[in-house]
């Protein structure tokens, strides 16, 4: 073979000569390369393989920069920032990172090289291998674990168990005890007081065991220990058993001693303590207990420390989002805002790194190979990538390039990742035995080396199919999953399966939950090619064939598109969901619900005519239809293959499509099968899952979304087949004009639609809603000569006017409920409101009327406008079909307003009943507004109560027939009022000088009634108030009134007269009596008064009368109507006057005398009544007497304290 010179030599060379796998590649493809990670008693050649085989990629260089670049600064200053995240997915190496750390930190001497010797070549950036040199040339403490392996069983129950894994850990990194903290600290004890050796010594001797052998079961051991301590510390055996027994019970470990053990330890020994803790993130899950453990850990030790602790740890997933998960999970309330600024380098690893150190460790090829393969490229590249095609994976089709396929052959780049995705699915569904898995890139690499070598002797045409990574896998997997295989291989040696039908199940175990990719035979066809030259249509047909015997012996299940491994659980479910009954009635249910709701998207009602109508629609599914028919609705059949042909055929479907139904033929389609299989599971699943254990429900429930997605799949095939399908509707098959289900429905619709109700369409112009229909009664009638012949609604005002009049014909009445009932039925199917718009139009057009109980309704009042917009009773409007008026009758009218009311009307039928009646309307309301204030003295009341009765019947009167028969009946009354109307009502309006006059009238014939036998002179005027009175109590005395006019203005002059002549006398009076009170009161005022007191009351009280006199009764006599009283008062202030001047100087003299002793005057009864001798004949002559008496006896008081009558 020619390799050395020219690339046409050496491909000429290379024609009739093959390479095998095995040779393509630099390193021997057979060596020993660890699949797994392990940490501790690794070997020194192992070790060495490791640091020579570390694949330094751009990434890994990136991340060793950012972590050993934070390390400098902790050595060059103090620092609180010592944590380090590590995140990288299952399979991106991120364990292997963590040790090779461990290892450079470490910096331990491996076949003759310092550990970061290894990386001298390896690190292309020498700054970065500066850091990573200073890094381990320092004293470091590395203690590197798997905290899932090292944490007590009931770790994560409890916060401080990650502080406490590593207290363990760092205490059997250092010799002491890693089981048991608090022997631990006793160990410590023992050290620092220098007595540790000696004890150890001291036990073995005893014991006849190594101390560090029996840490974790000291209490078997306890005499041993006591005695030992008693003999190294120089102790009683009794103290030594309180020191033992108090290092147990008094041990509490806190998070200040954590920090303070590191601490001392560092400061003690000079050294760096470095915490490698792996997969911290998936031991922490979603518990925010753990996570504020961590926290609290790493600031303490950040805080005591100052960056001589360091902790490192891995994690699946970045801190953030590990701590937003916590919160979306009911953790709002805690703080981890501490744990993020303590791990301040955050290291990511990406899934491409495993794919680097695959290649670069594994599969980097010789140079002679390179150029082997390149012709292979070059030559087959299209055929290559035509083979490996993913639809809807364009990143995972094919090669990229040829330096992709050199560096991949023979595997293909999509491997890389589906392989991980692959692996994590398998860990993380419990499928595994243990947690070897979950290793991630060694994994990969064991993986992906076992094929190599499997196929190391095979030609190069060869492509390592996916099934054959099952190998590596199986190793690991759980004794179940191990069954179903060993099952699957014995029917094979029975012949119930071939061996290629174990490949195929392999695959889709492989492919198991990974849901970025469904195994569909498609996508089978691809993951399983295993040549460059492969017949990717044969592979398919033989990848069918097989999974229908797997599906056959229940190993694996189709659902749709997709096939699915079925571990021994996921099988028994499934025969027994296999053998369990479901209802017919069920799936038509749900191929209803799927066609109406899902696909059509149509209610219990069908919108027609952008959604002027709804009609029900009677939702059949072959003959069975939920609840009641309605004879109203539209019948809509959906025929299913569970209605077979000999039950149903198309000849039935024609037939019953006659008239109004509509028939739509879905017997095609997979779709039954579908819904049948998922109503299985869905009774199955209701059935079972409150007694199933925890793996079957698990199992349910991916069943359960299994029967979702049926469904899901059956509307999809619905849809499609919809588009096809026969529709049937009055007897004919519908052309189907679209391809869409809704517009293929609608047509049919449309179709059943106008078979059912075919005069639907007699209402072109719509209302909206009930205040269109109240405008229409408050607007104008038509002014066109037929409106039978000008509306758009033409045919339904005409088909309404014959239907009152054929009701008629049978004796029928037409209610205004049963006319929209009726329309509201087929050959109609108009709406509510749409009948009461037409019936309101044929109102205002005077072609029909309405009544209520009997009486032809106002259709302008605003009460009958409101139920009629509103439907308020009726069923007891009656419609009826107007009949015209005579012109005889329509003369007459005309004539009776000519002579009662003159005026002249020359109008036809519709405008003169609109005139009389806004006629009626205006005069009523004048008559109410009388009636309204209440003016009862006023003559015309009854005339007033009359008119407006007969007024409001006319004005309510709805229909011209009506009115124009009652004006004519009223004729004679209408005349009489005629008469009288206007004088009335000329009387009553507002500022009117008649009433005036009246009230005059009224005032003056009670002044004559009240005073003709008190007022002297009266008398002339008894004649003339007579003649008013006679006016004032005619009912209709409006002729009368110029007359009452003049007498009232004769009488009030008279009376006028009469009572200035009153007032001059009366004044002459009241001056007299003034006079009176004047002498006197000048009299008074020289009294000589022995009491000054006396003298200013009599002085203020003369001057209150004059006051009296001159300011009140003068005044008041000329505005007063009782001038009588005025005179009166007169007289009665004389008197009072007198009296009280006289008790005034009395009680001054009886103040005097009281003063000097008593003065008594003796008087006969001849002295007291000097005119005895006269005759008495009447009262008056009494009270002269008594009068006379009293003044003399008050007289001879004045001067007299007492009187003695003899």
């Amino acid at each position: 073979m020619i390799i050395t010179i020219g690339r046409s030599h050496w491909k000429k060379g290379f024609q009739n000569n093959k390479m095998i796998i095995k040779e393509l590649f630099k390193k021997d493809i057979s060596r020993n390369i660890e699949g797994v990670v392990t940490i501790g008693n690794e070997d020194a050649s192992r070790k060495k393989q490791e640091l020579e085989e570390y694949v330094c990629t751009k990434e890994i260089q990136e991340n060793l920069g950012k972590f050993f670049g934070a390390y400098r600064k902790s050595i060059q200053s103090p620092t609180t920032a010592m944590g380090v995240w590590i995140t990288g997915f299952f399979g991106s190496g991120k364990s292997h990172f963590l040790k090779i750390l461990g290892y450079l930190l470490s910096n331990e001497i491996v076949d003759g090289k310092h550990a970061i010797d290894y990386f001298k070549d390896k690190i292309s950036d020498s700054t970065i291998y500066a850091d990573m040199g200073l890094a381990s040339r320092q004293n470091n403490l590395v203690i590197l674990f798997n905290i899932d392996n090292k944490a007590m069983s009931n770790a994560k129950s409890k916060q401080d168990s990650i502080m406490e894994t590593m207290l363990n850990c760092f205490n059997e990194k250092i010799g002491y005890s890693g089981t048991t903290a608090w022997v631990a600290q006793m160990e410590r004890s023992l050290d620092e007081e220098g007595n540790y050796e000696t004890f150890k010594s001291i036990f073995k001797d005893i014991s006849k065991r190594d101390w560090s052998s029996i840490t974790g079961q000291v209490f078997f051991f306890r005499d041993s220990i006591i005695k030992a301590l008693s003999q190294s510390r120089n102790m009683s055996e009794e103290s030594a058993r309180k020191y033992f027994d108090d290092a147990q019970r008094n041990f509490a470990l806190n998070i200040d001693m954590f920090a303070k053990i590191i601490t001392d330890y560092c400061n003690k020994t000079k050294k760096r303590v470095v915490f490698l803790m792996d997969e911290i993130g998936q031991f922490i899950g979603s518990n925010p207990s753990l996570m504020l453990g961590l926290q609290t850990v790493v600031e303490e030790l950040g805080k005591q420390a100052n960056g001589r602790a360091w902790v490192v740890i891995t994690s699946q997933q970045e801190i953030d989002s590990l701590i937003e998960n916590m919160r979306e999970n009911d953790f709002r309330q805690a703080d981890f805002s501490k744990i993020q600024g303590r791990f301040a380098t955050r290291l990511l690893l990406s899934s491409s790194n495993a794919d680097e150190v695959i290649k670069k460790r594994l599969l980097d090829k010789k140079e002679d190979a390179k150029n082997y393969l390149s012709s292979i490229y070059n030559r087959d590249k299209n055929k290559i990538n035509n083979l490996l095609v993913f639809p809807l994976k364009p990143k995972w089709c094919g090669y990229e390039d040829e330096e992709q396929f050199i560096d991949d052959y023979p595997f293909v780049n999509y491997q890389y990742e589906l392989l991980q995705k692959s692996f994590t699915s398998i860990r993380e569904s419990g499928l595994t035995e243990g947690k070897a898995i979950s290793s991630g890139e060694r994994s990969l690499l064991s993986a992906f080396q076992n094929s190599a070598k499997k196929h190391a002797e095979s030609e190069v045409e060869l492509l390592v199919p996916f099934n054959d990574f099952y190998d590596t896998a199986e190793e690991f997997m759980d004794y179940n999953i191990k069954q179903v295989f060993s099952s699957a291989k014995r029917r094979v040696d029975d012949g119930t399966l071939q061996s290629f039908d174990i490949e195929v199940l392999k695959v889709l175990f492989m492919l198991k939950n990974v849901k970025e990719m469904e195994p569909t035979i498609d996508r089978l066809g691809t993951l399983m090619i295993s040549s460059l030259n492969e017949d990717k249509l044969a592979l398919k047909h033989k990848i069918k064939e097989s999974l229908d015997r797997l599906i056959g012996e229940t190993l694996a299940q189709q659902n749709g598109e997709r096939y699915d491994f079925l571990t021994n659980e996921e099988q028994d479910c499934n025969r027994q969901i296999s053998r369990t009954n479901y209802q017919e009635s069920d799936i038509r249910n749900t191929v209803r619900e799927i066609v109406f709701d899902t696909v059509l998207g149509v209610g219990k009602t069908y919108s027609y005519m952008d959604g002027r109508y709804n009609f029900s629609l009677n939702k059949f599914v072959d003959n069975t239809l939920p609840g009641n028919e309605n004879p109203e609705g539209i019948s809509v059949k959906i025929i299913t293959p569970l209605l077979s042909d000999i039950e149903y055929s198309d000849t039935n479907m024609q037939t019953d499509s006659m008239g109004d139904n509509l028939i739509i033929n879905l017997r095609n389609g997979s779709y039954i099968n579908e819904l049948i299989s998922a109503a299985k599971i869905t009774t199955y699943y209701r059935n079972n899952i409150d007694s199933a254990s925890s793996n079957v429900i698990k199992i349910l429930q991916v069943k359960q979304k299994e029967a979702e997605e049926r469904v899901k799949r059956a509307q999809d095939i619905i849809r499609t087949i919809f588009a096809t399908a026969p529709i049937y509707q009055n007897g004919a098959l519908l052309e189907a004009k679209s391809s869409k289900p809704k517009d293929r429905f609608d047509d049919g619709m449309k179709s059943a639609i106008n078979s059912k109700f075919n005069k639907l369409e007699y209402i072109k112009s719509f209302v909206t809603n009930s205040k269109d229909v109240a405008s229409i009664l408050r607007g104008q009638p038509s002014t066109l000569t037929d409106i039978f012949d000008a509306s758009d609604n033409s045919l339904a005002l005409k088909e309404i006017i014959q239907k009152i009049k054929d009701n008629k014909s049978i004796l029928k009445k037409t209610s205004l409920s049963g006319l929209i009932s009726d329309l509201k039925r087929k050959p109609y199917g108009w709406k509510s409101i749409d009948v009461r718009a037409q019936v309101a139009t044929l109102l205002l057009n005077d072609k029909i009327i309405i009544k209520y109980q009997g009486e032809v309704c106002n259709i302008h009042s605003a009460d009958f406008i409101n139920r009629l917009c509103t439907g308020e009773n009726d069923e007891y409007y009656v419609l009826e079909v107007k009949e015209k008026i005579s012109d005889e009758t329509l003369y007459a009218v005309k004539q009776i307003f000519k002579e009662a009311f003159d005026m002249t009307i020359e109008k036809k039928e519709s405008a003169l009943f609109d005139e009389t009646r806004q006629f009626f309307k205006d005069k009523l309301e004048k008559l109410n507004a009388i009636k309204v204030r209440g003016e009862t003295s006023y003559p015309g009341k009854l005339f007033v109560e009359s008119t407006s009765t007969l007024f409001n019947g006319l004005v309510n009167t709805a229909d011209s027939s009506s009115l124009f028969k009652k004006i004519v009946d009223n004729k004679d009354r209408l005349n009489e009022i005629g008469c009288d109307l206007d004088n009335i009502l000329n009387f009553y309006e507002q500022g009117n000088r008649q009433r005036e006059t009246w009230n005059q009238a009224e005032n003056i014939s009670k002044f004559y009634h009240d005073n003709m036998l008190l007022v002297d002179g009266l008398d002339c005027i008894a004649d003339d108030t007579k003649q008013m009175n006679e006016i004032l109590v005619n009912p209709m005395p409006f002729n009368l009134l110029p007359k009452l006019s003049r007498l009232t203005i004769k009488v009030k002059n008279q009376i006028d007269s009469l009572e200035n002549e009153r007032k001059e006398a009366a004044r002459k009076v009241i001056k007299e009596n003034y006079k009176k009170i004047q002498d006197e009161a000048s009299v008074a005022v020289n009294y000589k008064f022995n009491n000054p007191e006396k003298k200013e009351e009599l002085e203020k009280y003369i001057q209150a009368e004059k006051s009296l006199f001159e300011n009140q009764l003068l005044r008041w006599i000329d505005n007063s109507t009782n001038i009588d009283a005025c005179k009166s008062k007169s007289f009665e202030e004389v008197d009072t006057f007198r009296k009280h001047i006289d008790e005034i100087i009395r009680s001054d003299q009886l103040a005097d005398k009281a003063s000097k002793g008593k003065k008594i005057k003796t008087i006969t009864m001849s002295d007291l009544v000097p005119v005895a001798s006269k005759r008495i004949t009447c009262d008056e002559d009494i009270e002269s007497i008594l009068k006379h008496m009293k003044e003399y006896l008050e007289h001879l008081l004045i001067d007299n304290d007492e009187i003695d009558i003899k």
